[in-house]
């Protein structure tokens, strides 16, 4: 009697995989129907960001999200670039997003600069929301990827530390889809310097897809008079503690000017 119910969990738990990947699956193919088809760009970055969200960090279907993301975001992007003077440099001259030697990231844009640790490699860049543009990185030991988004933006010097101040809010009032649940831990919000510039470190928790998996994000903001910096994670919660290092780490080699 024992081992059937074992066959059964098994049988139950090996379809739910598969149902699970299927759907992955369909909604891909429907963000790249909206987006090539439909035209409707906004609704497919949502869509992809939810399969880049439930599907496993070193699968084909994730990395075909990733791809089609970053090209869903620079159509959006360059759209936004048509009447938006403040739009990036990269894309109204054609300079390269940033460049990475194996250990070290220069954003072209901002001129932020900050090490990779031993291990991880960079997927790609692109242009992001709010105007700005992002470089992603993961690892595949950790099963976890890092994601930095950078903007050239000016903030009077006495308005920095209050824009740090309602990052955190603001990110709250912006939580995309599929984050369920989602809270800052309590006294997690902490006011830090890195190379010198003001910055605040945060974590969250949130639940994540059918599964309703326990998830965590890691942050850090960094504000100067020139530039905004966002390095940000999700990890399974019980992760986190290994991304950490490896997070903060590259946090702690930036140079934003």
């Amino acid at each position: 009697m024992t081992i059937r119910i074992a066959g059964v969990v098994v049988a139950v738990l090996f379809f739910g995989s598969v149902a699970g990947a299927q759907t992955n699956a369909e909604l891909l193919q429907k963000a790249i129907y909206t987006q090539d088809t439909v035209g409707d760009v906004a609704a497919a970055i949502r869509m992809y960001r939810q399969v880049i969200l439930n599907a496993p960090p070193s699968s084909d279907l994730r990395t075909q999200a990733q791809r089609r993301l970053m090209i869903a975001m620079e159509q959006q992007q360059l759209v936004r670039a048509g009447a938006n003077p403040e739009a990036p440099r990269s894309l109204a001259t054609g300079e390269p997003l940033g460049a990475f030697d194996g250990r070290t990231y220069r954003h072209t844009w901002s001129a932020t600069t900050f090490a990779v640790p031993e291990g991880w490699k960079l997927n790609g860049t692109g242009p992001s929301s709010d105007h700005g543009e992002m470089a992603m990185f993961s690892s595949k030991d950790l099963g976890a990827d890092i994601n930095v988004w950078m903007i050239k933006e000016r903030t009077p010097r006495d308005n920095v530390s209050g824009r740090l101040d309602n990052a955190p809010v603001l990110k709250l009032e912006n939580r995309r889809s599929g984050f369920e649940d989602y809270r800052f831990r309590e006294g997690s919000i902490q006011r830090v310097y890195v190379g010198g510039q003001q910055a605040v470190v945060a974590t969250a928790d949130f639940v994540s897809g059918d599964a309703k998996l326990s998830m965590a994000e890691y942050m850090t903001w960094i504000y100067t008079e020139n530039s905004r910096v966002f390095f940000f994670s999700r990890v399974p919660a019980d992760k986190l503690d290994q991304l950490k290092p490896e997070f903060d780490s590259m946090v702690s080699s930036a140079i934003v000017p």
